[in-house]
């Protein structure tokens, strides 16, 4: 009995105490797609696909609704949203020429939130078409 009592003890503490796993929740996410993840000292590193509509300066919003989703569910993540597979494949060789010249903008954002750093918000990345006015602001995300 005693062995049991520690077992769900451990697995509360791991798990969030019967609460759905965060990555569970992402995979939940209209239009967003798992590409990788990984969890690491500090939480996890999430590398996501983008399904959605980029085409109207709404799209921005939809965006951000969709990285405030992801973060309410972790104390710590790193998060880089791509609107390609092909262009997650070429960042992550570090490719840029070639093949992978056609995919260097679809890195569409970066984003942090660290309970312990005071830390969350996301920085768009895409340079050209619509969202391209938003390169490299910080948006806050108030939760």
């Amino acid at each position: 009995m005693k062995n049991i009592l520690s077992i769900l003890l451990v697995s509360g503490f791991l798990f969030g105490c019967g609460g759905e796993n965060p990555i569970e929740s992402v995979e939940k996410i209209e239009d967003i797609e798992i590409l990788n993840s990984y969890n690491t000292k500090r939480g996890y590193n999430l590398y996501l696909l983008y399904k959605g509509s980029l085409n109207i300066e709404g799209d921005k919003f939809r965006i951000g609704e969709r990285v405030k989703q992801i973060h309410k569910n972790f104390k710590e993540v790193n998060v880089w949203i791509y609107t390609s597979q092909k262009g997650y494949e070429c960042y992550e060789n570090n490719k840029f020429d070639g093949d992978c010249l056609e995919y260097k903008d679809d890195l569409l954002l970066i984003s942090k939130k660290s309970k312990e750093r005071n830390l969350n918000s996301y920085k768009l990345m895409k340079e050209n078409g619509m969202l391209g006015k938003f390169i490299g602001v910080y948006n806050e995300i108030i939760e």
